[in-house]
């Protein structure tokens, strides 16, 4: 596998300001200079309407609008980022302090640009901008080109799926996988619902980089074992550990690559995620939300 590192280049970006924030316009624009009038003139606030708004499973914080564009030929993605009405108090209170210390969609903005230059099918980066008006007026945006594709993993898993369909999807998935550790970086929530299967060719593109963060100047054994995480998610596919390292190795996994990735499955590190094995009582899902 190559050693090659792909970081966010900044300043290919063209950056600037307008009246309630900043913003990064990536040389992926069809005409960087028209996204940049766009945004100074904060024409985005229209395209936040709910006939434009596009229904998927996935954070209360994060809601998707479909934009269209004189200077894009094709439909694009704009990712809002703000501490939603739909959660409690202390939940949005959380989330805007989150955001002081780390705006998630800069972070796919920058994880795509860089996964983008390496040649891996990630959304590809538009823009990036802020939009800052006291709180909860704290908004951030990601605006990406939208991929044709008709349904996610998740929806073909859902489905009546004989072995070979399931094997042929788990080893998509894997060389997907291997080209974001090549290119030096990793997806730590690589969930199946942000998996889309393109209709052109049925290739498999991440849509959800929020959590993509480039892998550390570490001792490439370390390297491998902080690696073999990301095949954790493969879980949704059936395949086994083995299954997964053999695919992922490109050869029989030794018993302590199997351990290591039992591991990652049992929770890792983390003893919140490792008593989920034992605890009698599970949080509901949605219990920030609002009743």
């Amino acid at each position: 596998m190559s050693e090659t590192r792909f970081t966010f280049d900044r300043g290919a970006c063209a950056a600037g300001r307008h009246a309630n924030g900043r913003y990064l316009v990536s040389r992926h624009a069809t005409d960087p200079d028209a996204i940049a009038a766009w945004i100074r003139a904060q024409d985005y606030a229209a395209c936040e309407q709910e006939e434009r708004r596009i229904v998927r499973h996935g954070r209360a914080r994060n809601t998707l609008y479909e934009v269209r564009l004189a200077s894009e030929p094709q439909a694009l993605v704009m990712k809002v980022s703000s501490p939603s009405a739909r959660y409690r108090l202390r939940r949005r209170v959380e989330l805007y302090l989150q955001q002081l210390v780390k705006d998630h969609n800069y972070n796919a903005f920058r994880a795509c640009c860089a996964l983008r230059d390496a040649g891996v099918a990630v959304a590809e980066p538009i823009a990036w901008w802020r939009h800052c008006e006291g709180w909860p007026g704290r908004k951030s945006y990601f605006l990406y080109r939208k991929i044709q594709a008709d349904a996610s993993v998740a929806d073909l898993l859902a489905r009546d799926l004989d072995d070979e369909a399931r094997s042929a999807l788990s080893e998509k998935i894997v060389r997907l996988i291997r080209s974001i550790h090549a290119a030096g970086w990793r997806h730590e929530d690589l969930q199946m619902n942000n998996l889309l299967v393109a209709n052109a060719d049925g290739a498999i593109h991440v849509i959800d980089c929020d959590s993509c963060a480039p892998a550390r100047a570490t001792p490439r054994v370390l390297r491998r074992l902080l690696d073999l995480r990301c095949l954790i998610y493969l879980r949704a596919t059936g395949a086994s550990a083995e299954q997964a390292l053999a695919a992922y190795l490109g050869a029989p996994p030794s018993p302590f690559q199997v351990a290591t990735l039992r591991f990652w499955e049992n929770g890792g590190f983390s003893l919140s995620r490792r008593s989920r094995k034992w605890r009698k009582r599970k949080r509901k899902r949605g219990a920030h939300l609002k009743n």
